[in-house]
């Protein structure tokens, strides 16, 4: 690929940064698609989205400060190609700019929760927390299989879930719970455009002409994404995973 250094690294960036949006994305949506007719299943299968929810959100935070901030807002290399993106892309980065301004949901659950363990006086505030909130008070309960991989230690989630809305600020715990959603919606597709945006002009730019599109394989029959589910529990064989 023929362009400087830096921007070559910065459109490589874009690239693994929409591939782990994607992944993560799509893990979260097959988990969020499971139902059940076990109550059980269906709060461990709601705990375990909830969990993967907290990854996107550290993955979109850190998309953002880490690879639009650093190198396309905050640099003259980067102008160029946020200028000279599609009218899409320029309106996904305007909501995205509107809700990492005010909302400290997704930086909250990036800093302190999706990449890193919460220390101990901060789990013990949360627990306090937790405690003054009767709301969730018959869901304290840990989950024991036979296999570890089924296991579910439920109340560890719920001190964790109270520990990301204090750190934001939240008090309400059914409220933050629907603004998280809420965020993570407009930024999950607000990034996916934007990230496309970028790439498309960088492409224009320095690659288009380079290289000629090939169609390389026809898929047909792929699982639709709505449909397909990721349930919580597993069959496991005895002996656990098979050897790597």
């Amino acid at each position: 690929m023929a362009m400087p250094a830096r921007e070559r690294a910065m459109f490589l960036l874009l690239g693994y940064a929409a591939n782990q949006v994607a992944l993560y994305t799509k893990i979260a949506i097959l988990s969020t698609n499971y139902n059940s007719s076990d109550s059980v299943e269906n709060t461990l299968s709601a705990a375990q989205s909830v969990m993967i929810l907290r990854t996107v959100a550290g993955v979109l935070h850190e998309t953002w400060s880490g690879v639009i901030t650093k190198h396309f807002l905050n640099s003259p290399e980067g102008r160029v190609y946020v200028d000279a993106m599609d009218n899409q892309g320029k309106e996904a980065l305007d909501k995205l700019k509107k809700l990492f301004g005010k909302s400290g949901l997704l930086a909250a659950i990036r800093n302190d929760f999706a990449f890193h363990y919460p220390k101990g006086e901060e789990i013990e505030a949360a627990c306090q927390l937790a405690a003054a909130y009767p709301e969730t008070d018959a869901d304290w309960d840990w989950y024991f299989a036979r296999s570890g991989w089924n296991s579910f230690y439920f109340l560890s989630e719920i001190i964790v879930m109270h520990g990301v809305l204090q750190s934001a600020g939240c008090h309400n715990f059914a409220d933050a719970q629907k603004c998280l959603q809420s965020d993570m919606r407009t930024a999950n597709n607000e990034m996916v455009t934007l990230l496309q945006g970028l790439i498309a002009a960088m492409w224009s730019k320095n690659v288009a002409n380079e290289y000629e599109a090939t169609v390389v394989a026809k898929l047909h029959n792929a699982p639709n994404l709505f449909e397909f589910s990721l349930p919580y529990f597993f069959d496991v064989p005895e002996g656990d995973l098979p050897p790597g």
